[in-house]
């Protein structure tokens, strides 16, 4: 008897353990299901916000502070299937300490001009709740904000400052900046010259976001262990969204972002457009003068932005 209740409770265990396991594996799958899901919805968002005006361009998942106009991958000359990354925008210049104004972050050299069209730009302040919403999940990931708090943030925030624009790099200048390398570390020069190089040479970036928020006690509680009892605080320091946090009074915040967050890109590549993987034509693109290159699109992955 005294067997027999022991093996029962034995199998009693091992059920038990089986379940918990099944658990914690659907509950991961959510987690992974959910994260994906955020992410898309920001893309969506933004493909479907400004994708008339920039056609052809390629959407983030995720908003990111480098890795825009300038960005250079290398392909090969039968497809772009499988991309290297060659360098971010601040290194294709050479900057190593990256300049303190944002003005300064979003234009490194003078071969990148820019442009923030006002018909744009009142059509994003009709939609900021829905940009809001889409870049939301990033915000709380970023302040370490759990499912409660998040919630909190979407109900008592809203956006102050918003605006977006678009940047482009000029085709005679980088060619010849190109060419004139001394030293080719990254080999830019040599994927440039055998045609397999793929040149991001514009991009859409949000140039100013400012939110305020009315928190209540619990929300309130998290962001003053962000400051670190100050007023003002830097959170975020990987290539992703990076915020200024501010403390007004006990129940008013305000977060800001510290430099261009990039959205969106047109990548293109030197030669044949049937080996540049060509996604068809873009009338502002052709209107750039470059000659000789097609749209193509970046396979992008998790080491698709490694800093070197």
């Amino acid at each position: 008897m005294l067997l027999l209740l022991r093996v029962n409770y034995f199998n009693f265990l091992i059920v038990s353990l089986m379940r918990i396991m099944k658990i914690a594996i659907l509950a991961g799958y959510l987690l992974i299901y959910m994260s994906g899901f955020c992410q898309s919805n920001f893309k969506t968002t933004m493909k479907s916000l400004l994708g008339k005006d920039f056609p052809n361009y390629q959407w983030l998942n995720v908003p990111i502070n480098n890795y825009g106009v300038a960005t250079c991958y290398a392909g090969t000359n039968t497809n772009t299937k499988k991309n290297s990354f060659l360098c971010g925008t601040y290194s294709f210049f050479g900057i190593k300490k990256l300049p303190q104004s944002i003005d300064s972050l979003l234009i490194p050299n003078i071969m990148i001009e820019k442009g923030c069209s006002p018909s744009i730009n009142a059509t994003i302040q009709v939609e900021k709740k829905s940009i809001y919403k889409a870049i939301l999940p990033n915000i709380a990931s970023l302040f370490g904000l759990n499912a409660s708090l998040t919630d909190s943030l979407a109900q008592n925030a809203v956006i102050d400052e918003l605006e977006i624009c678009d940047r482009r790099i000029q085709e005679g200048e980088v060619n010849t900046y190109i060419e004139d390398f001394k030293t080719d570390p990254k080999e830019i020069k040599k994927n440039f010259r055998n045609q397999s190089l793929i040149l991001v040479v514009k991009d859409i970036v949000i140039t100013k976001l400012k939110i305020s928020i009315k928190s209540n006690a619990q929300l309130a509680a998290e962001l003053d262990l962000k400051l670190k009892g100050k007023l003002v605080e830097h959170v975020g320091d990987n290539a992703e969204i990076g915020m200024y946090l501010k403390k007004i009074n006990n129940s008013t915040y305000t977060m800001e972002i510290n430099s261009p967050m990039v959205i969106g890109f047109l990548a293109v590549k030197k030669g044949d457009a049937t080996r540049g993987g060509n996604k068809g034509n873009d009338n502002d693109f052709k209107l750039t003068g470059w000659k000789g290159y097609a749209i193509t699109e970046v396979q992008l992955d998790d080491t698709s932005f490694i800093a070197n």
